[in-house]
């Protein structure tokens, strides 16, 4: 909620990729600083977005958003659960993790990374998946909650900006043929095989 000392209006931020708050003395703000919100007592708070995938509005959040899965997650079981014979669920289990009706604050990297750990086929009916693959919906709170911890995603996120070693992304690209490397800037590069025609 965002108070002006009159009146209270709901405000959304979606953080995109790469975006977050930070807190400084005014005039001290960061370079990439879209979104500021000044205090009296010399503090700024500020969205920080250099991606500038972030958005954010005077609204309330989308009233068919489902339950959290992090922090409602039994009343989230439940609600997939009961919606499981909906045409939505024929779709491929890749396009429904994105289905915010469903799985409320699911972004890309997130499903990426839930499918990847389970090897479940992305292309495969959703319902299908989740009756065979169930632990798709704890993922839904597991993963959430790693990413919180590890400081979410940055543009360096192979080069371990929280201290974490980056060796098993470097072992998953190399079991698929690609080669990893750093550029200069230290800016992900990827090598890939090349294709050939058969």
């Amino acid at each position: 909620m965002l108070n002006t000392g009159e009146e209270v209006f709901p405000f959304v931020v979606t953080l995109g990729m790469g975006g977050h708050f930070k807190l400084t003395k005014t005039g001290e703000e960061l370079k990439h600083s879209h979104l500021k919100f000044i205090s009296d007592d010399g503090y700024t708070l500020s969205f920080v977005d250099i991606r500038r995938f972030g958005k954010w509005a005077i609204r309330d959040w989308n009233p068919d958003r489902g339950p959290d899965p992090v922090y409602e997650h039994s009343d989230f079981i439940t609600h997939v659960k009961k919606n499981l014979h909906k045409r939505a669920f024929e779709k491929p289990i890749c396009e429904v993790l994105m289905d915010q009706r469903y799985f409320n604050g699911i972004g890309n990297y997130l499903r990426a990374e839930i499918l990847h750990r389970l090897d479940c086929n992305p292309f495969l009916n959703a319902r299908e998946a989740l009756y065979k693959t169930p632990e798709i919906l704890d993922l839904c709170k597991k993963l959430p909650q790693e990413a919180y911890i590890l400081g979410g995603g940055q543009l360096k996120d192979w080069q371990s900006p929280t201290g974490v070693d980056a060796t098993s992304f470097k072992e998953i690209l190399a079991a698929r043929g690609i080669e990893y490397s750093a550029g200069r800037n230290r800016m992900l590069r990827l090598i890939l095989p090349s294709i050939r025609r058969k």
